[in-house]
């Protein structure tokens, strides 16, 4: 350092040493933060942020976006105050039913809103969410009447009990009896071997049940003990990434087609090739979250097949769509579910289009080994013998019951009505999108989820998440749409609910599209200007940063903030 102080170059020498004896700490533990963080430039990051000096700017900075983050909490409703202590005594029923009514005031669209309404022989309330909520307008009174009073004579049920409850597991043999047989199964008879599977909490639960499964199945058939990898596109839901996270596992990710949004059996064929000692799961959606498209699922499967791993098909979104889609006009391409050969596994979420309340969904595997792989049995306690089916152990019969009770209530024909009204919203937005020059549709939808983002020669003069925001807000309907990223876009996923009620109006795909015109023309207008509690900046620093950790922090400090109000 020529010019500088004797004591300034001892000091930079210090602190160079010091910057390089943490980044030779963290290139130590490099494999599992390679797995963790994302590479070579994560582990460098993470060496930095340690450094001293700052570490205490992150420490400061972390501190000040939870006070903004807290400061952003939507308020309690006003009827219904937090509580830090149990009440000295008990409170009448009718108190409390009063006070859990009125914490719903600012939720954005419950069962209630719209039973309330039916009964004050108005109209309901159109929903502006995505997703979310899945139950008709048209048949909600009744169909939400029959699945509470369905929970609350199953309430206090356990099939872990089956001998004391035997209704529960009867229940939950003909729910999965059902999802199998809407799902391509082998249709039931002497001699067959059925789909077997289980009920679990939703969606997450089903996909970690199924990844849990693909593990234990290749330490008991290959000895494969440690370091197992999971193929998957970079579409695949978030819960595939968890279960590697819970159970040791490694997820790779193989990249979508980027004009159809799907994954090809091709790319999960040569990244299985790769792996071909360690793989243990090929994994395919039917559809995507993100964008709603269908995944090659024999290319997929027939890779798995020829590597020899099991194949887990995700239609948690699509699994009662896709096989109503063709009557409403969106055929599925191709095949995806067990009857093609080579898929082990699949999800599917009654909570979602099979219309049953939510905290319900069902895993199925194709034979017994598969599906015995994830059972947890302990020969040895002192509590007895045990074994349960998958990572929960007791279980309320109210979601069995109300789910079985959704099912038979609707019937094939019911559920068909409902995936196509749905499909139906989704193609008529599809066609307006097409009318609005500044957006583009991303992927191919297959069912009722429609992404979009800002077109090629658009970017820069307008920000998907700017009119995210704006969207959000009263003069633009109060929308609730779900924001990608990678690329930077939004889906809207229509239900049911945006149905036209009675047959009037175009329903919420006509009323989106007005409202999005209009935030598209707001956003060229005042390109860049905040919408107060808006997630425009949040997401705009996510896609900047190449700094995946720091994203990652913000997330657990958003979901503390969450939980500790």
């Amino acid at each position: 350092m020529a010019g500088a102080a004797p004591w300034q170059a001892a000091a930079a020498g210090a602190a160079a040493a010091l910057v390089l004896a943490v980044f030779t700490s963290r290139l130590l533990s490099l494999p599992s933060s390679l797995r963790r963080r994302g590479g070579l430039a994560q582990v460098a990051l993470d060496a930095l942020k340690a450094a001293p000096g700052v570490r205490g700017v992150v420490a400061r900075e972390t501190g000040k976006l939870e006070a903004r983050l807290r400061a952003a909490l939507p308020p309690r409703a006003a009827g219904c105050p937090p509580l830090f202590d149990l009440p000295p005594a008990g409170v009448r029923a009718d108190e409390v039913m009063r006070l859990l009514t009125a914490a719903q005031a600012g939720d954005a669209l419950t069962p209630g809103h719209i039973g309330a309404a039916r009964r004050a022989g108005t109209r309901p309330p159109a929903s502006r969410v995505s997703g979310a909520l899945y139950l008709p307008p048209s048949s909600t009174g009744d169909h939400v009447k029959l699945l509470t009073d369905a929970g609350a004579a199953y309430a206090h049920t356990n099939p872990m009990h089956a001998a004391t409850f035997p209704s529960t597991a009867g229940l939950e043999r003909d729910v999965v009896a059902m999802a199998a047989s809407l799902l391509g199964g082998p249709p039931a008879g002497e001699g067959v071997d059925p789909i077997r599977g289980s009920i679990t909490s939703g969606g997450t639960e089903s996909i970690l049940t199924a990844m849990l499964a693909a593990r234990e199945h290749a330490a008991r058939s290959r000895g494969l003990v440690s370091g197992g990898v999971v193929v998957a596109g970079a579409s695949a839901h978030a819960a595939f990434a968890k279960a590697c996270h819970y159970f040791g596992l490694r997820l790779v990710t193989v990249p979508v087609d980027a004009a159809t949004g799907r994954v090809t059996g091709a790319a999960v064929r040569a990244a299985l090739r790769r792996h071909r000692r360690s793989a243990v799961l090929a994994v395919a959606s039917a559809v995507s979250f993100p964008h709603g498209a269908l995944d090659d699922v024999p290319g997929i499967a027939a890779a798995a097949a020829a590597a020899g791993v099991p194949c887990h098909v995700d239609a948690c979104l699509g699994g009662f769509v896709l096989p109503f889609a063709a009557a409403a006009g969106r055929p599925p391409p191709h095949a995806w579910h067990f009857a093609v050969p080579g898929v082990t596994s699949m999800s599917v979420d009654t909570h979602k289009f099979g219309l049953a309340p939510k905290g319900s969904s069902v895993v199925l595997f194709r034979g017994r080994a598969l599906r015995a792989a994830s059972f947890a049995a302990c020969a040895d306690w002192p509590g007895g013998l045990y074994i349960s089916p998958g990572l929960a152990g007791s279980r309320s019969g109210s979601a069995i019951a109300a789910t079985w009770a959704a099912l038979v209530h609707q019937g094939r024909q019911g559920l068909a009505n409902h995936a196509a009204r749905a499909v139906a919203q989704a193609a008529a937005f599809e066609v307006g999108l097409q009318a609005i020059p500044e957006l583009e549709i991303v992927g191919v939808p297959a069912a009722s989820v429609v992404a979009f983002g800002v077109a090629r020669e658009h970017k820069g003069s307008v920000d998907i998440y700017h009119i995210s925001d704006l969207l959000s807000t009263p003069k633009f309907g109060g929308w609730h749409l779900n924001a990608l990223q990678h690329p930077p876009a939004l889906h809207m996923c229509f239900t049911a609910q945006h149905a036209p009620v009675g047959g009037s109006g175009g329903g919420a795909a006509e009323a989106l599209l007005a409202d999005l015109k209009a935030a598209v023309a707001a956003a060229r207008a005042a390109p860049g200007a905040a919408v107060a509690g808006g997630s425009a900046p949040i997401y705009g620093l996510a896609g900047a940063t190449p700094d995946r950790g720091l994203v990652r922090d913000f997330l657990e400090t958003y979901q503390d903030v969450l939980l500790t109000g």
